[in-house]
């Protein structure tokens, strides 16, 4: 059931160049960052978001090599679209760490089980929205740590469930096309 992370790395982490994943991931690169227009800002260090729909579904039709990519160039057009202070890299590499967590659960897969999808959305909500992101927000604005987590718990809570049946939704269309394109 589950393959060991040096074999998942070994089987899905070459860059597939091909014109066709080049330009499956460009345009999904392009999605995230038109869903990233429909941002809802809570605060001025907690927004609302579905561009991770984007990258998840990404990351199911094309794996880790091509994602990582594709992650940085989301975070990087980010921020040239919507300039908010200076370029911060290291937020490209939570948003990669997404990629490779989507990647792990996704790629590969017929169908995705929902257990997959829990666990993925979960575990990308602790590491990223409640552990990186307050980390690096603490570090750029000296703000305590604990006070940022704080406030973001309860929109990640709220917004879990919602976020996971979202993703079901989109990923059993993303089932049904490459269905389709492997049958046709």
């Amino acid at each position: 059931m589950f393959v060991s992370l040096r074999t998942f790395f070994q089987e899905h982490s070459s860059l597939k160049n091909s014109v066709r994943t080049i330009t499956g991931v460009s345009l999904f690169v392009a999605l995230y960052t038109a869903l990233s227009f429909f941002t809802i800002g809570l605060t001025p260090t907690l927004r609302i978001s579905f561009s991770f729909l984007a990258l998840a579904a990404s990351c199911y039709f094309y794996g880790l090599g091509p994602n990582l990519a594709g992650a940085f160039v989301c975070d990087l057009l980010g921020f040239l679209i919507h300039p908010e202070g200076g370029y911060v890299p290291f937020f490209a590499l939570v948003l990669m760490l997404d990629a490779a967590i989507y990647s792990l659960f996704f790629y590969g897969q017929k169908k995705v089980a929902l257990w997959r999808i829990i666990s993925a959305r979960t575990l990308v909500m602790v590491l990223s929205h409640l552990i990186l992101n307050p980390l690096l927000l603490m570090f750029m604005y000296q703000m305590p740590y604990w006070s940022l987590v704080m406030t973001r718990l309860p929109k990640n809570l709220i917004m879990l469930p919602i976020e996971i049946l979202l993703m079901t939704l989109v990923l059993n269309i993303c089932s049904r096309i490459r269905t389709a394109r492997r049958a046709g």
